[in-house]
């Protein structure tokens, strides 16, 4: 189930960036050759880059791949950097709470009003902020869980960052 989720992420964050260079070259093209802009490539555009942001962030998270300011982490203990790499997931997952939540109220709001160059409800442009926090709620908690059991000398499946082999070595 988690492959598949995983695939669906990424295969979400391509086809975004497809559309969106699809839809801005069209416009470009209808514009400046044919003397004839399109009214709908900007919002289909504008709706891409939001759903591919929000998925792409979700993929960055499952491979621990955002930016970290570790210059003065990486002089500490082991130990310590540890606890304070797990306390800043715990407020990661804090704020992916506050944002799953606003998403959601934002979603709300937004499906009574329609974008008009495509004739569809403006829910779906606010659709991928709760959706996508609360898929990256779900990876930090395991991420964390993992980091927490590593911390206490139980070794977890992604702890360091490296698989670990299924027959207890």
């Amino acid at each position: 189930m988690r492959m598949w989720l995983y695939r669906l992420e990424e295969c979400v964050t391509g086809a975004a960036c497809f559309v969106i260079v699809v839809a801005i070259s069209l416009q470009v093209f209808c514009r400046y050759v044919l003397n004839h802009p399109l009214s709908w490539p900007e919002e289909v555009a504008k709706l891409a880059f939001v759903w591919g942001s929000f998925f792409g962030a979700t993929v960055g998270v499952r491979r621990r791949a955002h930016i970290a300011i570790e210059a003065l982490v990486l002089v500490l203990p082991e130990r310590i950097r540890r606890t304070f790499g797990v306390c800043v997931q715990l407020g990661v997952l804090t704020v992916l709470a506050v944002l799953c939540w606003s998403g959601v109220q934002m979603v709300r709001m937004a499906s009574a009003s329609i974008l008009p160059a495509i004739n569809i409800p403006a829910a779906y442009l606010y659709l991928p902020v709760p959706l996508c926090a609360a898929l990256m709620m779900l990876e930090f908690a395991g991420q964390c869980r993992t980091d927490v059991r590593s911390l206490f000398g139980r070794q977890g499946p992604l702890a360091a960052g490296k698989p670990q082999s299924s027959q207890g070595d």
